[in-house]
């Protein structure tokens, strides 16, 4: 599947991911890349390797944000200020971040999603810590959605969901909370930027 630059992706259900996943353990690299591509409106893209050289994560092993971190500061972008990434602890961080425009990396208990989508997302087979890139936001009748991208939503099972799908932001938080066991002040998260602190 070719590369598809996240601001031009028609956005809702069945849209596919920007190319392919090998699984869950590209999830951080892959929403790195994403979150690059959503920052820059397109004008970078950098293959998930070159993301895990430069995060000293190569080949398939589970990254943190201090890998990101790594990954992520100091890319220059067509002659731009560099990227910096923010690393963010709280919900209050990230929800001031998604609202300011910032793209944010999250880490969530895919347990607890499964059971908040109710199978209707991702993979129901996978249980672990898994990482989403939270893109956009938007007021709905019932509250805040989030645009999230979910590397596991990439076709590779019948009758799930493939590609960004608008999720409420209390599903997504109560999801990221539960991987910090239950505390609200230690979640993990990083907030893609540049010059601009987030």
């Amino acid at each position: 599947m070719p590369y598809v630059p996240v601001h031009r992706m028609q956005l809702g259900r069945g849209t596919p991911v920007p190319g392919r996943t090998r699984g869950a353990l590209d999830c951080g690299p892959r929403s790195w890349q994403v979150g690059i591509d959503a920052r820059t409106r397109g004008t970078a893209f950098y293959p998930v390797s070159f993301l895990r050289a430069r995060g000293r994560v190569p080949g398939p092993q589970p990254t943190n944000i201090d890998d990101a971190k790594r990954a992520i500061d100091g890319l220059r972008v067509q002659r731009r200020t560099p990227l910096r990434y923010f690393r963010r602890r709280t919900v209050a961080g990230v929800r001031k971040a998604v609202r300011r425009g910032f793209p944010v990396q999250l880490a969530i208990s895919y347990r607890k999603w499964n059971t908040i989508v109710k199978h209707d997302s991702g993979d129901p087979a996978f249980r672990g810590g898994h990482s989403i890139l939270i893109a956009d936001q938007r007021d709905r009748g019932h509250g805040v959605e989030w645009l999230i991208y979910d590397s596991l939503e990439d076709g590779r099972r019948k009758n799930i969901p493939r590609g960004p799908s608008w999720r409420r932001r209390r599903d997504v938080v109560a999801a990221a909370v539960a991987l910090a066991d239950g505390d609200r002040n230690r979640i993990w998260a990083g907030v893609i930027a540049g010059a601009k602190k987030p």
